[in-house]
């Protein structure tokens, strides 16, 4: 009897305001205490059912569910966007169409909200009260369409996808109670939706069915909504494109892996020609110096092949299925699309002539608990690929994201604000730290750049680069910057080639003063040619540009090539003389200052502490600041060689002759090579590309 009277109340209540007024009435809230068994919702007048264009899909794919509105006639429901004109209403008490879907493993399930396909709008006249106007609405059989994208991490397995289109049904004296919504009864809506079961399988298993009916005219491929007849036509282009593109990929595989093959064999010749050297002259030989400067360049060559080994050692694991990041490729459509949904996002702009990107992404991102807390808290890792100049939108995000040096890390919390920046090295602390803090932080070019934020060794520091002191400290953090690039592994190297050099033609001060002035003097030069560029002609504001040109890593790489092949074979009987021309021989004011440039040249991929930090300061100020910052980076690169000139007798015990040196010079050689080796490698790799 009760379920009976509560049923007919309101009934009663809509017969009367039927009556009273013979127009449309919004009455969303009238039937609320309804008992949920009665079903009297919109579900009555307008019913939902839900189709799946695949029941078996892979990892990595996207596939699309149907959401069909079957409208009772005379009845309706309003669109995803209400328009009612300003004068006749408004929409805040409209309750407008919307689709939700949530799964039992929401991580791996990513709705393409922002793809939706909605059905064609129906035209009705509508009378608020105040004069009839023209209302779009929804009516027959209306079919929404909705992409879903499957996470490339996903594991093989059956997994349930529950679908709750939200709606309220009208005709043109009411509208029903809608159905749950995601505002209202938490009960309510719990209990609410049309569950699909969908089963993520290896592509090998998958087994083909025909395409359902509501498919057949409307499907989701590469981006866009698209017929299967239109689809088909342009598929054979599609293929050739993509088996292009796999082709690609397998080459650029297979040259990486050939690549650093020979590199390893080279640096490892390297280290069995030195301790050969170091063995066979150990008793002859009565030179310390000497000696020291051979365990000094075996320690390069070790240290060299232990990164060799961990490279190959993570590239076996990653390769074996061992837990690893799982990144996402940077589009402009895709970050607009990943914009919308409310989860953290990494960005990691990297390249691969970026060596210490290649390091942190080892040693920080890839670890173990990097990667757990990125799962924890349901992380996108998107990678911004700037090898390429011709990665027109990663380098037009990339600036617009404030970037100016190689690494560059940031992090966006749910409600797209950044909460971690950093241009320089970065730690695992630092990066869990961000997630546990609300700070946000400012990376527009546009805003005030006075305070110069750094973290050394994951201490947080400040300066007020306004204030004269502050400058002051921002020209001494450069120099230190510049200091530290000789012993990162694109600088260290060569240093040996310099005291070999120094050993054989500086015999007097004054010849040691020139050969070491002409050396920091080209180091100079190319820092200050290279700030000319950044702040005056080049769009791209990170150091390492020229690299992005494969003509230009070709180049360089021929020419460490042939510089590497005249180290290694010293006899000028066996090659053409113009190859052992091309090795600047630091002898005089032109080879040392092209032996300058070289050294810088082969510092540009890397960077090391403060060095992001000064050249992000320098590039979104002053001309002037941006001067005097790479002046004192090519300063602080040059300071070895001031030590020479300044402490000659570091230089006296070298002078002396050695039966070891050309075993030095020769294992430099093959290093020298071995970096060759990595430079073609890269610019064969962005032609594939």
């Amino acid at each position: 009897m009760l379920r009976k009277s509560m049923t007919l109340i309101p009934r009663w209540i809509l017969t009367f305001l039927i009556l009273f007024d013979n127009k449309a009435i919004f009455c969303q809230q009238s039937l609320q205490e309804i008992s949920s068994t009665t079903l009297i919702d919109s579900r009555q007048k307008v019913s939902a059912k839900v189709h799946t264009e695949k029941k078996q899909v892979k990892a990595g794919e996207i596939f699309s569910v149907a959401v069909t509105l079957d409208h009772q006639k005379s009845w309706h429901t309003h669109t995803n966007r209400p328009l009612i004109p300003p004068k006749f209403g408004d929409t805040s008490n409209v309750i407008k169409t919307n689709i939700f879907i949530s799964s039992n493993s929401e991580q791996f399930f990513t709705p393409l909200y922002s793809h939706i396909d909605w059905p064609e709008k129906k035209i009705i006249s509508m009378n608020l009260g105040k004069g009839a106007f023209d209302y779009p609405v929804f009516s027959d059989k209306a079919t929404i369409y909705l992409p879903i994208e499957v996470h490339n991490s996903t594991p093989v397995g059956s997994y349930q996808l529950t679908i709750k289109p939200t709606y309220q049904a009208c005709n043109d004296k009411i509208c029903l109670m809608p159905t749950p919504q995601k505002e209202g009864d938490i009960n309510r809506w719990l209990d609410y939706g049309y569950n699909l079961n969908i089963e993520v399988v290896e592509e090998a298993t998958i087994v083909k069915n025909e395409l359902p009916v509501i498919f057949q005219n409307k499907i989701f491929r590469q981006g866009t909504w698209t017929s299967p007849s239109n689809f088909e036509e342009n598929n054979e282009a599609i293929k050739k494109q993509v088996k292009n593109k796999v082709k690609v990929a397998e080459q650029s595989t297979w040259l990486e892996r050939l690549t650093w093959l020979l590199i390893t064999l080279l640096i490892l010749s390297g280290v069995v020609w030195i301790l050969i050297g170091i063995f066979k002259n150990k008793n002859k030989d009565k030179n310390k110096s000497s000696f020291l400067l051979a365990i000094f360049t075996l320690v390069i060559c070790l240290l060299t092949l232990v990164y060799l080994t961990l490279h190959h050692k993570f590239q076996t694991n990653l390769n074996s299925g061992k837990e690893s990041l799982s990144w996402i490729s940077y589009s402009k459509s895709r970050w607009k699309e990943l914009s919308n949904q409310s989860r953290f996002r990494l960005v990691n702009f990297t390249a691969e002539w970026c060596l210490n990107c290649k390091v942190l992404e080892k040693t920080v991102l890839q670890s173990k608990d990097i990667i757990e807390i990125l799962r924890k808290k349901d992380v996108l890792a998107i990678e911004v690929d700037l090898t390429s100049a011709e990665n027109e939108e990663g380098e037009n995000f990339f600036t617009k994201m404030g970037g100016i040096g190689l690494p560059y890390l940031l992090i966006f919390n749910q409600k797209n604000e950044i909460i971690f920046s950093n241009n320089d090295f970065y730690t695992k602390s630092q990066i869990i730290k961000s997630f546990e803090e609300t700070e946000t932080v400012k990376v527009n070019q546009n805003q005030n750049n006075d305070i110069v934020k750094f973290s050394p060794l994951g201490q947080n520091f400040s300066i007020n680069s306004k204030d004269s002191f502050g400058f002051i400290l921002m020209l001494i953090l450069s120099f230190l910057a510049g200091v530290i690039l000789n012993f990162t592994p694109c600088v260290l190297p060569v240093l040996p080639l310099k005291l070999l050099a120094l050993k054989k033609y500086a015999q007097t001060p004054s010849k040691l003063a020139l050969l070491c002035s002409s050396t920091a003097l080209g180091i100079i030069s190319f820092w200050l040619f290279l700030a000319f560029l950044l702040s005056t002609v080049v769009e791209t504001k990170h150091v390492g540009f020229l690299f992005s040109y494969p003509i230009f890593t070709l180049f360089v790489g021929i020419i460490v090539f042939l510089m590497g092949i005249s180290m290694f074979i010293s006899s000028k009987q066996y090659l053409p003389q113009w190859i052992y021309k091309i090795n600047p021989e630091p002898n005089n004011i032109q080879g040392s200052f092209a032996f300058g440039l070289m050294t810088t040249i082969l510092a540009t991929p890397c960077t090391g502490p403060f060095m992001g930090t000064a050249l992000t300061w320098s590039l979104t100020t002053t001309s002037f600041n941006t001067f005097s910052v790479f002046f004192m980076i090519g300063l602080g690169m040059s300071f070895p060689y001031f030590v020479f000139f300044l402490k000659p007798k570091l230089l006296q015990q070298l002078s002396k002759s050695s039966n070891i040196t050309p075993y030095i010079k020769e294992s430099l050689g093959l290093f020298i090579l071995a970096v060759a080796i990595w430079f073609l490698g890269i610019s064969l790799e962005q032609f594939l590309a």
